[in-house]
This record gives C-alpha cells, structure tokens and sequence, in this order.
C-alpha cells in the first residue's frame, strides 16, 4: 500500500509540474501577444549578484533566528 501511495504521489507530482510549465508558457505568450510585454532572461552576472546578495541576507538571519539557520542549511545541503 505504502508503495502505492507513493507512486500515485510522485504521479501527481509530474503531472502539477507539467501542467504548471504549459500554462506559464501561455501566460508568457499572453503577456506578449496581448500587452506587448518583451520577456527576457536575466543576465547570469544578475544572477551570480544576487545569490551573492542574499547568502548576505540570509547569514544575517541565521544568526538571529536558530530555525531559520536549521531549514536554511538543510535547504543547501
């Protein structure tokens, strides 16, 4: 049973995440066809900056809060 629940869990999980990847895709579309809006992919040296950026932050609130610091740490393992 356990293995069945499990199954049908990671099913559902595929599916969600599929469903959710087409209908981003249409939205972005949406956006762009409707609105004019020009979607672009953010420079990696933004990205690099803010991961940078937020290892700051969240060193900050390790400090402060011991939860925080368990979930975060276990988040990067």
């Amino acid at each position: 049973m356990r293995k069945l629940v499990q199954a049908v869990c990671d099913e559902m999980t595929l599916k969600n995440t599929i469903e959710e990847w087409i209908w981003g895709q249409k939205a972005l579309e949406r956006i762009e066809k409707e609105y004019g809006v020009k979607v672009i992919r953010t420079p990696e040296e933004i990205l690099i900056a803010f991961l940078k950026a937020w290892d700051k932050v969240a060193a900050r609130e390790c400090e402060k809060n011991p939860w925080f610091k368990k979930i975060y740490e276990s988040q990067r393992e």
